[in-house]
């Protein structure tokens, strides 16, 4: 249910992305820049449909194996959420009106 919301989500985003001359300009400069073909837009709702559940999985394997070094920065009501937030690590609360909210930098070297 999570991909296909995520896929009905980037779907409904995607042929806004297009529609202006300047758009179209910055997604070919895109293309250009990474050497990639046409194909990569052309293609792409085709190839986003065939994504499923085991492709996302290898993805984030590969892309979050070292779980020691994952952080989630959560910008949120703390108290709304720090009872479900803490079930998954240890948690660090910096309030948003702190002076060095912008300049603040956090360190965890431990785990609970």
């Amino acid at each position: 249910d999570q991909i296909e919301s995520a896929r009905n989500y980037v779907m409904g985003q995607f042929p806004p992305r297009l529609e202006t001359a300047s758009q179209l300009a910055d997604q070919f400069a895109t293309l250009e820049r990474y050497g990639l073909a046409a194909a990569y837009v052309n293609e792409f709702p085709a190839a986003l449909a065939a994504v499923r559940p085991n492709d996302v999985a290898a993805v984030v394997e590969e892309v979050y194996a070292a779980e020691a070094d994952l952080v989630f920065i959560l910008i949120a009501d703390a108290d709304a959420i720090r009872d479900k937030v803490s079930e998954y690590g240890l948690v660090t609360e910096i309030s948003i009106s702190d002076p060095h909210f912008r300049t603040s930098a956090v360190t965890v070297d431990q785990q609970p």
